[in-house]
């Protein structure tokens, strides 16, 4: 490999093709928020004492399954791009 060949290489970067947040990010995002409110509703609603370790744990773990699960959609794609 030259070091022309290095250098142009080095001024490539990757992102994604848009500013929008992926379908996986918004997915999460809002499972994550309706966790939460299914264990506040479940405070207010007189049910078992969950404790604030506990809730925490389940709302990463729910957010991450349904970010797992979650197909990236068609439009989503990594282009590279120059840098300056």
């Amino acid at each position: 490999m030259t070091d022309a060949t290095s250098e142009t290489e080095q001024k490539i970067q990757t992102r994604m093709n848009s500013n929008r947040p992926v379908r996986k990010v918004t997915a999460s995002m809002l499972a994550g928020a309706i966790v939460q409110l299914l264990l506040w509703l479940n405070g207010q609603m007189a049910g078992p004492t969950i404790p604030p370790e506990v809730q925490g744990a389940l709302t990463i773990l729910v957010s991450f399954v349904v970010a797992y699960m979650v197909p990236p959609a068609s439009t989503e794609q990594v282009i590279k791009v120059r840098k300056a």
